[in-house]
């Protein structure tokens, strides 16, 4: 395995296992460790300095939200998906978060608004200052992680989180674009609009439009061959 997992030191305020969790999970959601990439445990316990226990701990996280799947006789990998599953989880997400949001829009505090709406000037920030694709992502995921909270709704946010953790390294990538970058602020300003005027319709619809616009950018950012395959198999 390339050596994209060293750190200075690993923390020893959480338990072992929770930090090797967060290295790997970023590795996966920066792109470093891409999907297929095996996660030989030997190998990162070598790099981490620490004991395999931990790792292993680590890799049973990452595999209970879909982020790293088993395959028999090579081991676990990072997850790899086709065009067709993109499409089908960013279709759930659609239909969750966009139910999310219709609750959220009369759940939704006064305080918990103006949270959002600092987020969203946060946000507005980053891309005029053009700060790093992670730090946006950050905020991006700020921002729905609130508005799904104010659902009120444990077990929808629970599956949400599932459905959403997979797709965490796509979802990275449609904001490496400035463009797309800009896009999806500007999305959550329109999100914030229909939640001040309680339109659980608008909300509703805004989200699920904002969710479809982001599959479309990782599909064509990172299954363009696939589909163009795709096409040519049905002409």
């Amino acid at each position: 395995m390339e050596s994209v997992l060293a750190v200075p030191r690993l923390e020893t305020r959480k338990p072992l296992r929770e930090e090797v969790y967060q290295v790997l999970r970023k590795a996966i959601i920066e792109g470093k460790l891409r999907g297929g990439a095996r996660l030989v445990e030997t190998e990162i316990a070598q790099q981490l300095g620490i004991s395999r226990t931990p790792v292993r701990e680590a890799i049973h996280m990452l595999e209970s939200e879909g982020m790293v799947s088993s395959i028999p006789r090579k081991g676990y990998v990072v997850a790899d998906f086709s065009a067709q599953e993109v499409e089908e989880i960013f279709g759930v997400r659609q239909v969750l978060e966009g139910y999310a949001g219709r609750l959220a829009t009369s759940r939704i505090s006064a305080t918990q608004l103006d949270e959002l709406k600092e987020i969203y000037a946060r946000s507005l920030r980053c891309v005029d200052e053009q700060d790093s694709a992670s730090q946006l992502f950050q905020l991006n995921t700020e921002f729905h992680d609130l508005l799904i909270s104010c659902s009120q709704n444990r077990r929808l946010r629970e599956l949400i989180d599932t459905v959403r953790s997979s797709l965490l390294s796509y979802r990275l990538a449609t904001l490496t674009d400035p463009a797309e970058r800009r896009h999806s602020v500007e999305g959550h300003k329109l999100i914030l609009a229909a939640l001040e005027r309680r339109d659980a319709d608008a909300v509703e619809d805004l989200i699920k439009r904002h969710v479809a616009h982001s599959m479309n950018v990782v599909l064509q950012k990172e299954f363009q061959k696939e589909l163009e395959h795709k096409k040519r198999r049905v002409v």
